[in-house]
């Protein structure tokens, strides 16, 4: 696949993530789109709570309701999802970079959008519910994952 075929792709990717901030009102980082890409897999959708001191932040709340809702709202648009709890930054001793995470995976960000935008007021009013913090998003091409 050359670089012109990928252009295309990365322009949609961009744009799938100036969308996504402005539903989440946050930051975004623009992930590099390997060349040796052969086979658009699925996307994944990260959202990223800084682990920050006196932050808000309650685990059992995201896995057990939010997460539930924002599938149960997203559908079949919505593959699977992951959560993950942090518990060490990279060195001895230091903390988590992020709180917390979830990954949602879906089959193209055109897909993700359908999904969320409908729904995107809902399982945004829902954050107070579990934390005071500004999550990061990412959205990325899977490139190796489960088969």
């Amino acid at each position: 696949m050359g670089q012109k075929d990928i252009a295309p792709r990365r322009e949609r990717l961009a744009s799938a993530l100036r969308w996504t901030a402005r539903q989440f009102s946050c930051t975004m980082t623009v992930p590099t789109v390997s060349v040796s890409l052969r086979i658009r897999r699925m996307i994944k959708v990260s959202v990223m709570y800084p682990n920050k001191p006196g932050a808000r932040f309650d685990h059992a709340y995201y896995r057990d309701k939010h997460m539930p809702l924002l599938k149960a709202r997203m559908g079949d648009s919505c593959k699977f999802y992951t959560v993950d709890k942090g518990l060490a930054g990279g060195g001895p001793g230091e903390p988590a970079t992020y709180v917390g995470m979830c990954h949602v995976f879906c089959e193209s960000v055109e897909a993700f959008q359908a999904g969320f935008g409908p729904h995107a007021k809902e399982i945004m009013a829902d954050i107070p519910n579990y934390t005071d913090l500004t999550p990061v998003i990412q959205i990325s091409e899977v490139v190796v994952g489960p088969p």
